[in-house]
């Protein structure tokens, strides 16, 4: 698949593509409170506390931004 997409799509658009990709999975994780690459019997250090307003935020101004643009942006 590498080959098929390489030549066509040039590689600042995959990495990109691919950061966006592990975000939208990273903020999966987040809202189901799942955790990702951590063994069995480690020590989790919770970090998220501080950071959940923002999230909340990031969320709600994403949803409004989607809304405005379908709204200002003529379709056809």
């Amino acid at each position: 698949m590498r080959a098929a997409v390489g030549r066509p799509v040039p590689v600042v658009v995959r990495r990109l593509v691919v950061h966006e990709f592990r975000a939208l999975h990273s903020l999966g994780l987040w809202t189901v409170r799942r955790r990702h690459r951590i063994p069995e019997g480690a020590v989790r250090v919770p970090y998220t506390g501080p950071q959940t307003g923002m999230m909340y935020a990031f969320l709600f101004v994403s949803v409004v931004e989607t809304v405005v643009l379908a709204l200002v942006i003529p379709w056809p």
